[in-house]
């Protein structure tokens, strides 16, 4: 009686199909999704802090000196809205600037949404320019929720988060108005 013996080789293409399947399923699919949360972010990010940078050379704070000349406050939030439009997948749901005061002592910083009432003491405080913004990112792709998944943020749904920026305020007089 002969014996068929098994070749060695033909295991490639039995197993090539699943393999290619857990590799794109399994690693590059969900690489892919937190890869655009991750880019989305970075845009949300580079946007708040260019509207910090921008808004922290205006003449005011929160009064607009003309109507080309925007204060800190609006002009922030005009860059913020802009921006983020242009970007699908972000949703800005709010935006807040505030003044930081750091004295140049060394003690606790202070933080505030109104204009100062009394005018900016450079020589012992320090004032910056600080863009809150709340918004949500949403993935590439939306999984419906259901009892395998459940509610995942950034898998089922877009990701609540706060990007803030600051900026050293020019201006400091300005910070009256």
């Amino acid at each position: 009686m002969s014996m068929l013996k098994r070749k060695r080789s033909g295991y490639l293409i039995a197993e090539a199909g699943p393999a290619l399947w857990l590799i794109f399923m399994v690693f590059s699919f969900p690489l892919a999704l937190f890869g655009s949360l991750g880019l989305r972010y970075s845009l949300l990010m580079n946007t708040v802090y260019s509207a910090a940078a921008a808004a922290s050379q205006c003449k005011s704070f929160k009064t607009n000196t003309s109507s080309s000349d925007l204060s800190a406050s609006n002009l922030a939030s005009q860059l913020v809205q802009q921006a983020i439009s242009q970007y699908p997948g972000i949703t800005v749901s709010q935006t807040n600037s505030y003044i930081v005061i750091y004295p140049l002592g060394g003690s606790t910083s202070t933080r505030q949404s109104t204009p100062l009432t009394q005018p900016a003491d450079i020589s012992t405080n320090a004032y910056n320019l600080e863009v809150v913004v709340q918004a949500q990112v949403s993935p590439l792709l939306n999984y419906p929720p259901n009892g395998f998944f459940g509610n995942i943020p950034g898998l089922t749904g877009p990701i609540s988060t706060t990007a803030k920026a600051d900026s050293f305020f020019e201006n400091t007089q300005g910070l009256t108005q």
